[in-house]
């Protein structure tokens, strides 16, 4: 190939395809890269109606109005036409029809596309909305005013927020209730996942998932734990860490305004001042350990999902005793408690969820340094959640 390049006369050019951009050692100087942009919005809203028609003449019931027809332009945006038609046809296929009621399937369908890699999952979130998360009330407010304000029109959508604070305390429950509460995908992108032994794998990989997480918009996309992918001086890996952070960093720039990132952080220090530094994400919250009424709240949660009822006196006895305990220390003692009753026969009691908690050590308590550090940090870096 690099033969017939340096051979070819004027005018003449050689095109090469290939799934990946990837261009030999040999080719270089000589080979231009060049990306097909996906289809645009009118070319996919042609095939959408002509495949549509094509399920009518077939004799399959398709029962779908414009509106609708704009929800299933955006879901197949991103992907070639062929895989589009193909993702239509199937979802019909299914139950001989093809309704509004599809078009979740198929963003479903269009995800698992495009995580066929194993870097992304989707997430069936199934936890309920953001009204099933106890506590964060200003957090939840935040959320709710820049969702109303995009749907008005006229306002920038919100780009993304780190949630940093103390474990146990629902900054990935928050990013699944977002998603169900959006009725968005919830994209999770694990960073460990990204790392491979060759020289120059890893950043590829990278980019091919940013790629794709923009294909999918609008999304909400989770990065759990992100300072295991992005953390500060990263030199010990050749260069690796730096390299994926500055890929990442441009892509948050550049990004699809359909893509909502919601980044959880355990241990805030470790991860590079120009992620944290304001422009970056929308906001950084951090997330404490609940107070009296957001315990009282968290409690009221898990005890209805497991169909559980006690007094108004016993819930407040639990509140106050349970301070320093975190959400899922919290949902721990219930379950907990839950196997002392049905061990004894009986229904469960107050007493039962009191002396789980009493037999628990919290993280409060057995990592009260980490703690106190984790709020001295919090104090001028973030907002209170």
């Amino acid at each position: 190939v690099k033969e017939l390049a340096q051979a070819a006369r004027e005018g003449q050019t050689i095109v090469l395809t290939a799934p990946s951009r990837t261009i030999p050692e040999e080719l270089n100087g000589l080979a231009l890269p060049w990306n097909l942009s996906p289809p645009g919005d009118e070319e996919l809203r042609r095939l959408v109606r002509r495949t549509l028609d094509d399920l009518v003449e077939r004799r399959f019931t398709v029962d779908i109005d414009d509106g609708g027809i704009d929800r299933l332009v955006a879901a197949v945006r991103g992907i070639s036409l062929r895989e589009a038609e193909q993702l239509i046809q199937q979802a019909a296929f299914r139950d001989g029809q093809f309704t509004g009621g599809d078009i979740a399937d198929v963003r479903r369908a269009k995800a698992e596309l495009l995580s066929a890699d194993g870097i992304l999952e989707l997430v069936e979130s199934e936890v309920g909305t953001l009204d099933q998360v106890g506590g964060l009330d200003g957090l939840k407010h935040w959320l709710g005013i820049r969702r109303a304000a995009h749907q008005d029109g006229g306002m920038e959508a919100a780009r993304g927020i780190l949630l940093t604070g103390i474990p146990g305390c629902g900054k990935s429950f928050v990013a699944k209730t977002l998603a169900r509460t959006w009725e968005l995908p919830l994209v999770l992108l694990d960073p460990s996942r990204l790392y491979r032994p060759y020289v120059g794998e890893t950043e590829q990989r990278l980019q091919e998932a940013l790629r794709s997480i923009d294909a999918l918009a609008p999304a909400v996309l989770w990065i759990d734990e992100i300072e295991k992918g992005f953390a500060a001086g990263g030199m010990s890996d050749s260069g690796v860490s730096q390299r994926l952070l500055g890929t990442f960093l441009r892509w948050m720039q550049e990004r699809s305004p359909g893509v909502f990132l919601v980044a959880t952080a355990n241990d805030v220090s470790s991860l590079p001042p120009e992620l944290l530094r304001k422009g970056r994400f929308d906001e950084i919250f951090f997330v404490d350990l609940p107070d009296g009424p957001a315990r009282r709240e968290i409690f009221d949660l898990h005890l209805a999902k497991r169909d559980i009822e006690l007094s108004e006196l016993e819930l407040e006895r639990l509140a106050r005793s349970s301070t320093g305990f975190s959400g899922a220390e919290i949902e721990a003692a219930v379950v907990g408690a839950l196997y002392r009753a049905f061990a004894a026969d009986r229904a469960i009691l107050g007493s039962d969820i009191e002396a789980e908690m009493a037999a628990t050590v919290p993280l409060s308590v057995a990592r009260a340094e980490d703690v106190l550090a984790l709020r001295e940090w919090a104090n001028s870096r973030a907002v209170a959640a």
